[in-house]
């Protein structure tokens, strides 16, 4: 199970209008998350080298918590290969969902924290018996209902008591992930560059919010549609 509220990529400045992604490191009250909310404290950290794990900030934090910070020797990934190979599954998720939808590269912290919310709810070899990382830590089946095609173009309802009557009733937005409240999205308005929690959205799946270059971006054309097939070209 990965992160605290289902993990991100920290490490890197969010540009303007995008807020940093995951976790600073180890966000404070982190383990009291993990204590108080399911009975299985976080006793040791491994990490790597790195300045945002060895500054003095991070170590009086570590132990406030009543951590073990446990460091692997520089050049030496295999020393926390499981992290590593997590860390290049998520990656890989990550470019894929950006690169599918035409999204820039400022939203690769939204599509990491989405990359690992589905990844949570997946079998993995690392589990016996087909269960998912989800199931193991809440002891539940995760649901699927809720999921959506990332980085769609989706509307999202303007209550009636922020509106006039001549006004727009919904906004137009891009669907970016998932919140920890059941049946609420998070969306984004690239417009008026700000971030949405809501349960009334209506979702164009079929639509990426950034046109994807080369192709039709209708319902109607079919995703990998050529015009011309390459065994059409050579007919005289």
């Amino acid at each position: 199970m990965l992160g605290p509220s289902e993990g991100g990529l920290g490490g890197q400045d969010a540009p303007d209008g995008f807020p940093a992604s995951g976790c600073n490191a180890y966000p404070s009250g982190a383990n009291a998350f993990f204590a108080d909310d399911h009975g299985k404290p976080v006793r040791k950290l491994r990490t790597d080298g790195g300045g945002e794990y060895t500054s003095n900030e991070f170590s009086h934090l570590l132990k406030q918590e009543g951590m073990e910070a446990q460091r692997t020797m520089p050049y030496t990934p295999l020393s926390n290969g499981t992290s590593e190979r997590a860390n290049r599954t998520i990656i890989g998720m990550t470019r894929t969902l950006l690169h599918a939808v035409n999204a820039p590269k400022e939203y690769w912290g939204e599509a990491a924290m989405t990359a690992i919310y589905v990844r949570n709810r997946l079998p993995t070899k690392a589990i016996a018996g087909g269960e998912t990382p989800y199931e193991r830590w809440f002891g539940r089946k995760p649901s699927y209902r809720n999921l959506r095609v990332w980085g769609c173009l989706a509307y999202v309802q303007i209550p009636k008591e922020t509106r006039k009557k001549l006004d727009k009733t919904a906004r137009k937005c891009m669907f970016v992930g998932y919140t920890s409240t059941a049946g609420r999205y998070r969306l984004y308005d690239p417009v008026e560059r700000r971030f949405l929690l809501s349960r009334d959205v209506v979702f164009e799946e079929s639509t990426s919010y950034y046109p994807l270059k080369g192709f039709d971006n209708s319902p109607a054309q079919p995703y990998y549609a050529l015009a011309t097939q390459p065994w059409e070209c050579h007919k005289s």
